[in-house]
């Protein structure tokens, strides 16, 4: 060796000498793994310790009881939550700092294990680590958006995935990722032999991983002062006398990453102060996990991989096989091999493919030294031997049930005397309530009459707080959107609703809001609105949605608060598009406010005028945007047409104006905007198009002088096809009945294609068809005949051929240019009159 290797080997030797003494054992675990867990439980079933530590948030040692209760049954989780105060803020319900974990347990995790192995023999059972609020008031949130949302694991193992020493060993090993290293060198092989050799096993390749890792990086994470505080509590065990335990040991069980480091912490003079965070508000509680949750493939960051495999490998070790990986292989291969039959899938896999991917998952076992075929063998041969050729679609269908098998569909149930976080139990009673399914069946379909009774507006803004919240539950069928303004003349909503487990996860997840679904939907809306007001400028129309949510889910008063608030978002808004959306939403709620109870909002009618108001001014000011930021400005001049004009459609507007101010908006300013806007040189082609055929269709602009502006605007120009297009789909979008009212239009546009050369046309037609795109098949058959008439024809008849392209089109069409430009060149022009169109095969027609 060479001095810095004897160095390591010296270091490693003196390290592994600390975890195994008289008084305690450090037990290194990876979290999630069958092999410690096994040997977790030889040796607690030998030595019976009389304490038992076990590596978890301190502030879950209540919850001990309810992990040893004969009715739970893993996969099960702790999810925690609590609520701070940021620094700085002085609102209550925006200033809060949200944060939520998951500790998640199974059959084979080794804190499980040692839970219930040493309650068997009598311990005390402690959780010794840093109370989850602690840890992330130290842990580095530099990048961290106030008030945000962070749900996190609580068995993290991010250092082992960053090592590079690690890394560098599974390459030299041939290993793929950090997983299959640890297969090999420990979960094949750990379940055999004495505790004690893989306790020295799992340190040695704790420790290397750790020699890498920055101090500053560990310091920052919470690291380090996790590790205080479970030392702190260590001595503090370690300082009780004994209870009449056989030997008096005391069992550590730590992730390794921290078990190589705790002895020599114990046994420090001093230890640093354990820092202590109390918040505003803590809650924790037991709730059912599942193995699709608890798979580190599906984004979990702690544990092993695909738990539905190694939940089969824990059976195999309790019950005693001789080979349990074998067996394990055996029965993966054959369970998957059955299901693949029952659904037909990659043809028909016979016991005879059955035995050779055993036979080739053994062989690399062996040829990878193995005592027995790990995860990483038996997934190669069933993909090496199952997967018969290419991985197409069958192939693909074969390893996605694979996936599935190996992921494993178990679902946890946790003890009655448990309980349920309060917005579960909220969301249950609210369901019961209003007759919602609570039981895992088929999609019940809800009908909601939400203008005539008061109940259906109950249960739709119980379902709009859960779809807010994004709890998987109710789904929107059909009825009036009132956030987009759409299907507004239905009155009736209809919904699919279901429960499932996840509905009740998720509903956890967002306990971290409040203690009911009312709550939380306020508290995430609040979160939403310090968002937007910590925007430079906060958009006009975001906060008019925000209000329409508040007003959807009933609650009033965060309304009330937003509607003060979007005063001075309207007042200091810059964009046009974004105060008139505003103001359109601001229009439909006022206009649907006996269902929204958007009556209460005295301030809605002074919030209408006033964006209003500043539209108009910021009209004449977005005439002279850039050509591609013209669209959202014709889109709003648009909807701000049919909003004024629908102003009469609501039948109580006239009777409401002294009560409440709510009275129809004068559209006066709104047309003389557009005057200026049509007047403005710099106006972009589409607006200026589109504030004509505005202008026209209210009457307030000549069909004389819309022609020639017209004309004006498609006057043959090199260079200004494009401008020409763009004021000629503005002009649709605004006045698309002109196309067959007035012939003259149409003639200025043939006029424009008449200037343009083969490769313009064809260059442009995508363009031309998107400007006539708002005109429906009748309208378009209509200006299709006209134009025909112009041209002395007086029976069109348009073949179809539904198996040609629009690709197909345009290459016929260059190709026919090519051809004829040809014609032309070589004389032979002449030609193209004799050509009989009939006679031409049926393609060359469409």
């Amino acid at each position: 060796m060479t001095p810095p290797d004897m160095a390591l080997a010296d270091g490693l030797r003196a390290m592994q000498q600390k975890l195994i003494t008289p008084e305690v054992v450090y037990f290194p675990v990876r979290h999630h793994s069958p092999a410690c867990a096994w040997q977790i439980r030889q040796w607690i079933r030998a030595h019976r310790p009389r304490a038992v530590l076990v590596e978890g948030p301190d502030d879950f040692t209540p919850l001990i009881r309810h992990l040893l209760h004969e009715k739970c049954q893993p996969p099960v989780a702790i999810y925690t939550h609590y609520r701070i105060q940021l620094p700085g803020s002085k609102n209550k319900q925006t200033g809060d700092g949200r944060h939520a974990g998951y500790y998640p347990l199974c059959d084979y995790s080794p804190e499980w294990v040692a839970l219930r192995e040493g309650h068997a023999v009598g311990a005390d059972l402690r959780f010794i680590d840093l109370d989850y609020p602690s840890q992330r008031v130290v842990e580095d949130a530099a990048q961290e958006k106030p008030g945000a949302l962070k749900i996190e694991s609580l068995q993290a193992e991010h250092h082992f995935r960053r090592s590079a020493y690690l890394q560098e060993l599974a390459r030299r090993l041939g290993c793929r990722d950090h997983d299959e290293l640890w297969d090999r060198l420990i979960e094949v092989r750990g379940w055999q032999g004495a505790p004690e050799k893989l306790v020295h096993e799992v340190a040695a390749y704790c420790w290397f991983s750790r020699l890498d890792c920055p101090q500053e990086v560990m310091e920052a994470d919470g690291t380090l002062a996790r590790e205080a505080a479970m030392a702190t509590a260590i001595r503090e065990v370690l300082g009780r006398p004994t209870s009449g335990a056989a030997d008096g040991l005391v069992l550590v069980v730590t992730g390794g990453f921290h078990t190589v480091v705790l002895p020599d912490l114990v046994n420090a003079e001093s230890l640093p102060p354990v820092p202590r965070h109390e918040p505003l508000e803590r809650h924790s509680c037991l709730t059912r996990y599942t193995f699709n949750q608890l798979d580190s493939l599906s984004g979990y960051g702690a544990g092993m991989p695909q738990p539905g495999y190694y939940q089969a490998c824990w059976e195999a070790f309790t019950s005693g096989d001789d080979k349990p990986l074998d067996v394990v292989a055996l029965r993966m291969i054959v369970e998957l091999g059955r299901t693949a039959r029952a659904r037909d899938l990659a043809g028909t896999i016979s016991a005879a493919d059955e035995i050779a991917v055993l036979a080739q998952t053994q062989g690399l076992a062996q040829l990878r030294g193995h005592p027995g075929p790990s995860r990483e063998d038996v997934w190669d041969g069933l993909r090496g031997a199952m997967v018969k050729g290419e991985m197409g679609a069958d192939g693909g269908a074969l390893m996605a049930l694979a996936r599935q098998l190996f992921t494993g569909r178990a679902t946890g149930e946790v003890p009655p005397d448990a309980g349920v976080p309060p917005l579960v139990e909220d969301f249950r009673q609210m369901a019961r309530q209003t007759r919602l399914p609570l039981e895992f069946a088929t999609t019940e379909g809800v009908a909601l009459e939400i203008y005539k009774k008061e109940t259906h507006r109950k249960v739709s803004r119980f379902l709009h707080q859960l779809e807010y919240l994004q709890v998987p539950f109710g789904t929107r069928k059909a009825g009036p959107d009132f956030v987009n303004g759409t299907n507004l003349r239905r009155i009736v909503e209809h919904w699919d609703c279901q429960w499932s487990p996840h509905t009740e996860a998720v509903l956890i997840e967002r306990s971290v809001y409040g203690s009911s679904v009312r709550e939380a939907a306020a508290s995430k809306l609040a979160e939403a609105v310090a968002k937007l007001e910590a925007n430079t400028n906060p958009g006009t129309g975001e906060g008019v949605a925000l209000l329409v949510r508040a007003c959807l889910m009933g609650l009033p008063d965060a309304a009330t608060l937003l509607a003060a608030q979007l005063g001075n978002w309207i007042a200091s808004d810059p964009s046009f598009s974004s105060v008139a959306n505003g103001l359109g939403q601001m229009l439909l709620l006022w206009q649907s406010r006996e269902p929204l109870e958007a009556r209460k909002l005295n301030l809605l009618p002074a919030l209408v005028k006033a964006a209003y108001q500043r539209a108009c001014q910021l009209l004449e000011q977005a005439a002279v945007l850039p050509e591609d930021q013209a669209e959202p400005v014709m889109l709003a001049c648009l909807m701000l047409r049919s909003r004024l004009a629908a102003q009469g459609d609501d039948e109580e507007t006239d009777t409401d104006t002294d009560e409440d101010g709510a009275g129809p908006l004068d559209a006066a300013p709104f047309w003389d905007a557009l005057r200026r806007v049509l007047e403005q040189a710099q106006c972009a082609p589409l607006l200026r198009g589109a504030a004509a055929g505005l202008l026209y269709t209210a009457g307030l602009l000549e069909l004389e002088p819309l022609l020639a502006i017209t004309r004006g605007n498609l006057a043959p120009a090199v260079g200004e096809s494009a401008r020409q297009i763009a004021f000629l789909t503005g002009l649709l979008k605004a006045a698309r009945e002109l196309t067959w009212r007035e012939p003259r239009l149409l003639s200025e546009v043939e006029a424009l294609m008449t200037h343009w050369s083969d490769d313009e046309f064809l260059r442009r037609l995508p363009d031309l068809r998107l400007a006539w795109s708002d005109l429906t098949p009748r309208e378009t058959d209509r200006v299709a005949a006209l134009v025909a008439e112009n041209h002395g024809v007086t029976h069109l008849s348009l073949p179809r051929n539904a198996g040609v392209t629009e690709a197909d089109v345009l290459a016929a069409l260059r190709a026919s240019s090519v051809v004829e430009k040809a014609l032309h060149e070589d004389g032979l022009a002449s030609w193209l009159e004799t050509l009989d169109p009939q006679s031409l095969p049926e393609a060359a027609h469409a």
